[in-house]
């Protein structure tokens, strides 16, 4: 397997992207893109206002759509949340026998929740909850939950190493396996929209992007020096953009075979406190947050990026999540004086206008 070496991070700013694709790699038949590299001057600063507001206790992590209602995990319990057409909540309600820290929609009307050692799958139907199975994880693992199909897997710390384990669902009955395992510290794992794994992980100093099949097996990989770990990683088309620490980056997934990693925008955080730097999508637009800042990115058919538009929100960010054309954002616990939102609501016409 062919490993593609990235120059460092200030080649990367340097050359907006760092190098391209070689013939040598899975894409040979293709030039691999270069990314415009945003700055900030770039950016066109909007003001957006709040549409409705709801306090709602503990961090909030994760989202799930489960068609009319919006499914999230905030640790001390699951709520479920439905917002009308123009950005009001017509309900909220909070489960707290269900305490939750990832949640994903699997096939019709099964959802897993992870909650401490546990990923507790349930049928869902009308509010009500009903326990269908109870996967056992090792203590140490970062079960932030991805689906393909009705299976779910997650990072699991196994004495052995680190594995990736998969949790499936067929026709009512339930089966547990570890998909692969790797010898180094594995950030981040993401399922692609073609049924495939990506995975960040860090093997004795050396960072990796890794792409492996369902059944285990390794289809790519591609050593970077770069400062990413995946926090947020969201894809749209071939494109995927992942999260660092103060930088949005970008690659592409073609043929089974991934391209180099490039910068698309630098940030200097302002608050000093540090938020998610989540991403999510609306339609083919990406959205990410930085700060108390929110970036709208709209997008190409061709995975270029058209204009960005920025808007300064009431708080630093925990999470966000868009349903049809109105984003919700989660705001991190106040550390001063600043009141505790929760959650707001913003209508998405309002900053692109």
């Amino acid at each position: 397997m062919k490993i593609k070496n990235q120059v460092s991070l200030l080649v990367a700013l340097l050359f907006l992207g760092g190098c391209g694709g070689s013939s040598e790699s899975g894409n040979n038949d293709e030039e691999v893109q270069k990314v415009k590299q945003i700055n900030e001057s770039d950016v066109a600063e909007k003001y957006i206002t709040p549409v409705d507001e709801y306090w709602i206790g503990g961090p909030q992590f994760d989202y799930a759509d489960l068609g009319e209602e919006v499914i999230f995990s905030h640790f001390i319990a699951t709520s479920l949340v439905k917002v009308n057409d123009s950005g009001y909540f017509e309900h909220v309600r909070s489960h707290e026998d269900m305490s939750s820290t990832f949640v994903a929609k699997l096939n019709d009307n099964l959802v897993a929740l992870h909650a401490g050692t546990d990923i507790k799958f349930y049928n869902y139907d009308n509010d009500v909850f009903d326990l269908a199975y109870n996967a056992n994880v090792k203590i140490g693992s970062n079960p932030h939950l991805q689906t393909i199909g009705n299976c779910v897997y997650w990072i699991s710390r196994e004495d052995y190493g680190t594995a990736v384990s998969k949790a499936c669902e067929n026709a009512g009955s339930f089966s547990q396996d570890v998909v692969f395992v790797t010898s180094g510290y594995v950030f981040k794992l993401q399922a692609t929209a073609e049924g495939q794994l990506l995975i960040l992980e860090g093997i004795e100093g050396e960072n990796y992007l890794r792409l492996f099949s369902t059944d285990g097996a390794l289809l790519d990989e591609y050593a970077y020096e770069l400062p990413i770990y995946g926090h947020s990683v969201e894809q749209i088309g071939n494109s995927f953009f992942v999260t660092g620490t103060t930088t949005l980056y970008t690659f592409s997934v073609r043929n089974s075979s991934l391209s180099d990693i490039q910068v698309l925008q630098v940030f200097e955080p302002q608050t000093g406190m540090n938020g998610s730097n989540a991403l999510t999508t609306h339609g083919n637009n990406l959205i990410y947050t930085v700060d108390d800042y929110i970036y709208y990115y709209q997008m190409s058919s061709n995975g270029q990026v058209n204009q960005v538009y920025k808007a300064q929100v009431s708080y630093v960010v925990s999470s966000m999540f868009v349903k049809n054309d109105t984003l919700i954002v989660n705001y991190v616990g106040s550390f001063d004086s600043t009141p505790s939102i929760g959650m707001e609501t913003f209508q998405l016409a309002e900053l692109l206008n």
